[in-house]
């Protein structure tokens, strides 16, 4: 998800005044390369693919999955991108997304460096853009904000914590979960409503990427998708027949009066997201 968002900002960045253009420049060209740890896990984790997909404009909450590998291979094709509301610019995977393995970046072991040229091959535009989890991505001048305001930031949220122990400390002492006091603290800088939105559409994305696994059937080891195929399959093992999530009671874990064979329902996932799971920790868990 990382990479694909940096891509998208750095397409949002091209298009915004916010960068010194010289007179009549116009991007034609961009390239792109993974460095630190992006770079040893890119093609495993699929990060070379989603550069790609970020760069013809695709989101990692709205794409198809379905048509992931036909956008990856016309852009393999024709050597370019036409992201919604930008001209073509050309962009050969194969020559202008590099996986830098010699070359660290110095804010984030996740690192990702856009490069824009125009015609004649003259840099325009360069940025770094760091894949901090979560699908968080921030420029390298936000990166450093980050880390000079982190005290300040510690100070104005309810449940300030630095480690894993703290967080057991806190939870222990307040008897909140952590997902409470998550929550508590991403409602200093936003509503529920906002954090429930943004909540339910990285669910619905990782659902449907879970649905997906379980409906591909094996296709064997060469091919893309076994591993996809490997969750389909143990699926049925564990519903006794297809690769259905509903039937095999995945939501029973996370919250109380459901049985065997309930659905996975977003609501559920959301309890456990929002804090609503009577799944209390101490610091003895």
């Amino acid at each position: 998800m990382g990479p694909m968002t940096a891509a998208n900002m750095f397409l949002d960045l091209i298009l915004s005044p916010d960068w010194p253009r010289p007179s009549g420049a116009k991007v034609a060209a961009i390239k792109a390369s993974l460095h630190g740890s992006l770079a040893y896990t890119g093609i495993g984790h699929g990060s070379d693919r989603a550069v790609i997909l970020g760069l013809t404009g695709a989101t990692a909450d709205t794409i198809d999955p379905d048509k992931m590998d036909e956008i990856v291979k016309e852009v393999e094709r024709s050597g370019t991108v036409t992201p919604p509301g930008h001209p073509t610019y050309h962009f050969q995977p194969r020559e202008d997304l590099v996986l830098d393995k010699k070359t660290p970046l110095p804010g984030h072991a996740n690192g990702i460096l856009f490069q824009a040229f125009d015609s004649a091959g003259r840099l325009l535009l360069r940025q770094v853009y760091y894949s901090i989890g979560g699908g968080f991505v921030v420029t390298d001048l936000e990166l450093e904000k980050m880390r000079n305001a982190k005290k300040a930031e510690s100070l104005r949220v309810p449940y300030p914590f630095a480690t894993a122990k703290q967080m057991l400390d806190m939870a222990a002492r307040s008897g909140l979960t952590i997902a409470q006091m998550k929550r508590a603290n991403e409602e200093v800088s936003m509503s529920r409503e906002q954090l429930d939105a943004r909540l339910d559409r990285i669910w619905e994305a990782m659902k449907n990427c879970i649905d997906r696994g379980l409906a591909v059937e094996a296709r064997g080891a060469q091919h893309h998708l076994a591993a996809a195929g490997v969750a389909h399959d143990v699926g049925g093992q564990l519903g006794g027949g297809d690769g259905d999530v509903a039937g095999r009671g995945l939501a029973g874990p996370h919250r109380g009066g459901h049985g065997a064979g309930a659905p996975a329902h977003l609501a559920d996932v959301r309890g456990v997201f929002h804090g609503e799971a009577q799944l209390h920790v101490t610091s003895s868990a």
